[in-house]
């Protein structure tokens, strides 16, 4: 009887194969998470800076066509404009920041910059809309700021470990 020699793979290079195996593949899932890691805050400085942009040129358009501008404390403006194209100006709108850390107190969460339509304050309260779905960041500076013939918006927003500051002069167009 002849006895047959079969070609395997030892229990030791089975191991050692597997060892070198897991090796690569901890290393590229390493790689692969802080790959996304990166993604993710690049991502959130993005919608940031975006969501700022918008909202600076959501409010800089609207005073463009406002009139009668009253800027109080620097954190809280209103201005007149025509909503209903008859050429006057029928429609109070106001632009503030909260003053509390809630959203459902005071005048709303300080780290938004909210919109409502009202003859005074607390009726533009009722019908507010936060147009900031970020971090407004202004610790003792101005937000609207009468420069003469023209206001300025100063936004300072924040994530992390990052500031953007984001700034626009408007002149209205009738006033």
């Amino acid at each position: 009887m002849e006895i047959r020699v079969r070609k395997s793979f030892t229990l030791i290079e089975i191991a050692i194969a597997l060892a070198i195996f897991s090796v690569v593949m901890v290393s590229a899932g390493g790689v692969f998470f802080g790959i996304q890691n990166v993604w993710l805050r690049q991502k959130s400085k993005i919608d940031i800076l975006r969501d700022g942009r918008w909202a600076m040129e959501f409010m800089t358009n609207e005073l463009r066509s406002g009139g009668d501008l009253n800027i109080f404390n620097s954190e809280r403006l209103s201005f007149y404009i025509d909503s209903d194209g008859d050429d006057s100006s029928d429609t109070r709108v106001w632009y503030w920041r909260g003053n509390t850390n809630s959203d459902t107190t005071g005048l709303g969460n300080q780290r938004n910059i909210y919109r409502g339509i009202g003859n005074n304050i607390n009726q533009a309260y009722n019908s507010r809309q936060p147009i900031t779905g970020f971090i407004v960041d202004n610790p003792g500076a101005s937000i609207f700021t009468d420069s003469g013939n023209a206001v300025s918006i100063t936004l300072l927003t924040s994530t992390n470990s990052q500031e953007y500051l984001l700034s626009s002069q408007v002149r209205l167009r009738n006033s």
